[in-house]
């Protein structure tokens, strides 16, 4: 979605696009190959809420109480980001106090940069945050605050084994989804016998879901809701356990920020 961008500019962006291929009406653009209309626009592009087609936000949604209230899966991966190489300590405070002004003490006391390593890791843990993990957590809350189904939160942190130093990525996006899906054999990885016990228990939690709306089941580590009062959120890692949300203060931050409408 592009919350901010109303449907008067989306309308505009469409005239552009139109123009850029030549095009001149609807079924001129629709007699378009999509090979096209991929390379026009490089395949950027989103639904805005034009009223008709999507009415409101998932936001609004949910804030109403007319979401589709089901039980909900919902979870990130530790090493989730959208970020290039990190930038030096010095060159990243910078950048921190320059984005968020008054806040930038709040954002360096949960993502610190006292050092050059501690600097790399903070932008790592914030893009991931940003990007991701707010996103699943602000999620969590409103069914929980607007809905009656369970929400299950999970942090998949296994840092999927490497065979060179080139593919050393952690627990990067959609590295969960072999696991997930217990097909281990089709992603070329040195597996360890772990990561086989990972995959097990992983899709005995999905498939538990799909068929009753409760991951858990017979031989597998109790998986808890989650609530905003025990904020619960399952480990997947080489040992696989409820814990506390540990990302909490970070998430927090976030949640305030964009809830301040500073951002």
């Amino acid at each position: 979605m592009r919350p901010k961008l109303s449907f008067q500019e989306a309308e505009q962006q469409g005239v552009s696009f139109a123009k850029a291929l030549n095009a001149n009406s609807l079924a001129e653009l629709r007699a378009k190959s999509a090979d096209e209309i991929l390379k026009a626009n490089g395949g950027l592009s989103a639904p805005i809420v034009d009223g008709y087609v999507i009415p409101e936000s998932v936001m609004e949604r949910y804030v109403h109480g007319q979401q589709n209230d089901v039980p909900l899966i919902v979870g990130w991966n530790a090493d989730d980001r959208v970020s290039g190489p990190p930038a030096k300590a010095e060159v990243f405070r910078e950048q921190v106090k320059k984005r968020f002004g008054a806040k930038a003490d709040d954002y360096l006391n949960v993502y610190p940069a006292r050092t050059e390593d501690e600097a790399a890791q903070s932008q790592k843990a914030s893009s991931r945050d940003e990007s991701f993990g707010i996103q699943d957590y602000t999620w969590a809350k409103m069914q929980n605050k607007t809905g009656k189904s369970p929400v299950y939160v999970y942090n998949f942190n296994r840092k999927l084994p490497a065979a060179t130093p080139e593919s050393q990525f952690g627990a990067f996006h959609s590295g969960e989804i072999v696991y997930a899906y217990n097909n281990l054999h089709t992603l070329n990885r040195p597996w360890e016998a772990v990561d086989q016990a990972i995959a097990d228990a992983m899709s005995s939690y999905w498939v538990n879901f799909a068929k009753t709306g409760n991951p858990n089941g017979k031989n597998l580590p109790k998986w808890v809701a989650y609530t905003p009062k025990i904020e619960n959120v399952l480990i997947l890692d080489k040992t696989i356990q409820n814990s506390l949300l540990p990302t909490k203060p970070q998430l927090t931050f976030w949640e305030q920020y964009y809830g301040s409408g500073q951002n």
